[in-house]
């Protein structure tokens, strides 16, 4: 039994033109009561394995695929993208395109900020020059200049392969174990290209500001958040400070915990879907 197939119909104006289509009343809905979810004695727990879908799994346990809605039901499911166990290939997926990018751990951030969409790249340093400064004139080939407002020039000493990219996130909690006084923060730079490196400046074309890179990994393997032992967030320079969470270990236990569902017994099926039965026809 398909489970929409005992649903009510209803007349609606889908194009507001007063032409009225049947449809399928969705906001009609079933619930299974607390105590059936609750006893213990009408379910057992299982844990959902990486192939298992609701209506494998509906199949598996009660021979009939479309009984899907009794287990999303017994475990308030409402959306299972969201509420089901992601398979490990959908998992990376997820991970891969929800942390893009570069995380750069950098110092020297205190006092500004870079701009969220700005270009960033590894240089050497700005100088600021007055607009009497004649560019033409310089025939340096290691140097460019950029005019950065009406009053001044400013130089950029290029670098060998210089990294680039754009700032997508800043994050300016302090990921520094070691120390508060010394913070480091978290920029997540996408489209990077070339090499970002411990000890090189990194400078933000519009916003001028300037900071130096600690350590450069994968977004997706870069800190989230710092934990005690009973699980509890913490500051990274807290004594009591027991592990450091990844992005992607942080993705992966939220993962875990929904695969211990409830499975409603078989011997009690009958009985449950006879009730939902009755319920819509009423509806």
């Amino acid at each position: 039994m398909p489970y929409f197939d005992k649903f009510p119909v209803i007349e609606y104006d889908m194009n507001k033109d007063d032409n009225f289509t049947l449809v399928t009343d969705l906001f009609v809905r079933y619930r299974l009561t607390d105590e059936v979810k609750n006893e213990g004695s009408l379910y057992y727990n299982y844990d959902i394995k990486d192939w298992d879908t609701p209506e494998l799994l509906a199949n598996k346990l009660y021979d009939d695929p479309h009984l899907y809605w009794v287990i999303l039901r017994m475990n308030n499911i409402v959306n299972v993208n969201e509420n089901w166990p992601k398979t490990q290939r959908q998992f990376n997926k997820f991970v891969d395109n929800k942390y893009q990018g570069k995380a750069l751990m950098v110092s020297g951030m205190d006092t500004s900020d870079f701009t969220i969409g700005e270009d960033v790249a590894t240089i050497e340093g700005y100088l600021s020059l007055e607009d009497f400064f004649d560019t033409t004139a310089d025939a340096e080939p290691r140097l460019k200049y950029e005019r950065s407002d009406v009053e001044n020039y400013m130089v950029q000493e290029e670098i060998d392969n210089p990294a680039t990219g754009i700032i997508s996130s800043i994050d300016k909690t302090n990921f520094n174990i070691g120390s508060k006084t010394n913070p480091t923060h978290k920029v997540v730079i996408t489209e990077a290209d070339g090499t970002f490196t411990s000890g090189d400046v990194i400078t933000g074309r519009n916003s001028n500001t300037t900071a130096t890179i600690v350590s450069a990994v994968a977004n997706t393997d870069a800190d989230h958040h710092f934990e005690d032992e009973d699980d509890n967030y913490v500051d990274a320079d807290d004594t009591t400070r027991y592990r450091t969470v990844t992005n992607r270990v942080y993705e992966d236990e939220k993962n875990e915990t929904k695969r211990n569902i409830k499975i409603l017994h078989p011997r009690y099926l009958n009985s449950v879907v006879s009730d939902f039965e009755s319920i819509i026809e009423r509806s």
